[in-house]
């Protein structure tokens, strides 16, 4: 049991599993913590295995004192122990309720106003509450009571925590056995026996869920209250939890838990401090988007090498190369009580990939610009909006180009819907950072299209008819008196998207298209008279290079990508004839 590694089997397929490991490296951490040991976690596929600079002695654990490794939760009249660090649940919830009032009566809060407030809610008040709401209290409080009504065990304790994770065998009956030996020779040690708890482990709620089932009982799981002990740690260190609006008076639960990868323990804490209260929301799409977004924003501000301005670094970064993703459990709303329903895995990008300082600073951008766009009140998880929400979130987690191309494409059409409607906070995406992304991942999509993506950006047809397609419908629809000289179209980005699935279907669309648009230039030109300077005609050799880009890169690249790129808009950008857009900017739309 004294060894430099330690191993957690992936026997229940959901993150119990990981709030293990995490509350086993805490464990040794608190038992080398005056030593300088870095410890370091590695998902094996079968086991995770917990790695120490230094191994763990005799001596490191005998020294070590008696720890909480969580706090206890004085509930209503409950009476805390003598000397234990507890949280007063009914003060919190209190705190939480006040916090409440002021959100919903302050119109439209500041982040600023929100971050001023005193006293805030408790950082880790979701557990608490689900702890209590999940009917978990009871069994936390026994587990909590397990340790320290035997610390004077407590070294004991330890070795067969070390012991149970000495192998990656499952040696569950073997430090049993020890814990009873121990216990026949001192009466006094003494522990109650817990179920396994729902928060803990999805997968094992009340009912119909023996392994070898004779019968039908509404009883939990029992579970071995060490490796529950370890769960509640862990819990507090890679676990967060929101409530997924249903209607009105329907609240389900999202439970979302860190899946280390290849990190060191201490790393993997900063980031979870750091990105926890970073994320809002309650919509269950837009909270597992502003999940993986604010996590890779988390990790790259918080890199060494970024925070200190380094020019070039030494290695390249990729947030899922250390973070593989969230362990995902939806939890239904069943009249008073609550079951699990769903059980995923969401996994982090692997396009984003970091070299330089450039880097960071372009994927900053790119990041924040679709977490504002993506996270608005107005896109409903119902109709276009649940369209939009879906693509892109099957574009974050599998980084499948035309997943982003038909998300950017969807959103042209709900964008061109509010715009008409007057809903300018709602906003287009970025053409600059879209530029910006193409260029971040020209390595990685060279495997989906064999060619480097950027040099269509550099194509002069290819700008040009992406430009005219800008000027009959985004620039329209923020320029108001424009509409009074040109004729805005509708429907292209859902056009191009169903004729580019044929060359030749996209090559006659894009030409009928083109003829329309210098016609409208003309009549303009021709109402305005010979002083007055329209849009510029799209030539024919713009025609004829946009025809070679599609010979080249195929016309479903280069068809969803002019929906894509025609609909980007850098909304402070000057347009011909008009100075600088119109633009009543509103952010409180942002969840």
């Amino acid at each position: 049991m004294y060894q430099q590694e330690y191993f957690v089997l992936k026997n229940s397929g959901t993150y119990a599993n990981i709030l293990e490991t995490i509350g086993l490296s805490y464990v040794l951490s608190r038992i080398k913590q005056d030593k300088c040991v870095s410890i370091k976690i590695t998902d094996n596929f079968s086991y995770y295995t917990i790695s120490l600079s230094e191994a763990v002695s005799e001596s490191d654990v005998n020294t070590t004192g008696y720890f909480e490794g969580f706090p206890y939760i004085k509930y209503k009249d409950d009476q805390p122990p003598q000397g234990v660090n507890f949280i007063d649940y009914d003060y919190q919830k209190q705190i939480k309720e006040n916090y409440r009032k002021f959100v919903s009566s302050t119109p439209s809060p500041s982040q600023q106003q929100k971050e001023e407030y005193q006293p805030k809610p408790h950082n880790y008040w979701d557990l608490l509450s689900n702890i209590n709401k999940l009917k978990a209290l009871s069994s936390y409080k026994k587990i909590f009571l397990n340790i320290f009504n035997n610390k004077s065990f407590f070294s004991e304790l330890l070795k067969s925590i070390l012991l149970l994770y000495s192998n990656i065998d499952d040696l569950t009956d073997k430090t049993q056995k020890r814990l009873k030996q121990i216990q026949k020779k001192n009466e006094e040690l003494k522990w109650d026996k817990v179920n396994a708890l729902q928060l803990f482990n999805p997968q094992q709620g009340k009912g119909v869920n023996f392994p070898k089932a004779a019968g039908i009982s509404m009883g939990g799981m029992r579970a071995f209250w060490i490796k529950e002990y370890l769960k509640i740690i862990g819990s507090y260190r890679a676990m967060y939890i929101k409530p997924v609006k249903v209607s009105n008076r329907t609240w389900d639960t999202k439970i979302y838990v860190l899946s280390p990868k290849n990190i060191e323990f201490e790393y993997f804490n900063i980031l979870y401090e750091k990105f926890k209260p970073t994320v809002g929301g309650n919509n269950s799409l837009k909270l597992d988007i502003a999940s993986i977004l604010r996590f890779c924003l988390v990790f790259i501000e918080n890199l060494e090498e970024y925070r200190e301005n380094v020019p070039q670094f030494l290695k390249t970064f990729n947030p899922s190369h250390y973070v593989e993703g969230f362990y995902v459990a939806y939890l239904k709303k069943l009249g008073t009580s609550e079951a699990v329903t769903n059980l995923a895995f969401i996994q982090l990008p692997a396009f984003i990939n970091i070299k330089t300082y450039i880097d960071c600073k372009d994927w900053i951008e790119i990041l924040n610009n679709h977490l504002t766009i993506l996270t608005k009140k107005s896109i409903r998880d119902a109709g276009i909006g649940l369209t939009i929400l879906q693509t892109y979130r099957q574009f974050i987690t599998s980084g499948d180009l035309f997943s982003l191309l038909d998300t950017m494409g969807t959103y042209s059409e709900f964008l061109m819907q509010e715009l008409s409607k007057g809903h300018y906070n709602v906003f287009p995406f970025s053409k600059k950072i879209f530029e910006k992304f193409i260029k971040q991942t020209k390595e990685y999509y060279m495997n989906t299209t064999n060619k480097p993506l950027n040099p269509i950006f550099n194509n002069e047809g290819f700008k040009n008819i992406a430009k005219a397609i800008r000027n009959s419908t985004i620039v329209l629809q923020y320029n108001k008196h424009l509409k009074e000289l040109y004729e805005p179209k509708y429907g292209i980005a859902q056009d191009l998207k169903r004729k580019s699935l044929y060359k030749q279907d996209l090559v006659e669309y894009l030409s009928e298209f083109i003829a329309s648009y210098n016609v409208n230039i003309a009549r303009v030109k021709e109402r305005k008279g010979k002083d007055f300077v329209p849009w510029a005609n799209v030539k024919q050799q713009d025609i004829e290079e946009i025809v070679q880009l599609i010979d080249e890169y195929g016309s479903n690249i280069i068809g969803r990508l002019l929906a894509a790129y025609g609909y980007a808009f850098d909304r402070k950008e000057k347009v011909a004839e008009t100075g600088e857009i119109e633009n009543p900017d509103n952010d409180s739309d942002t969840e």
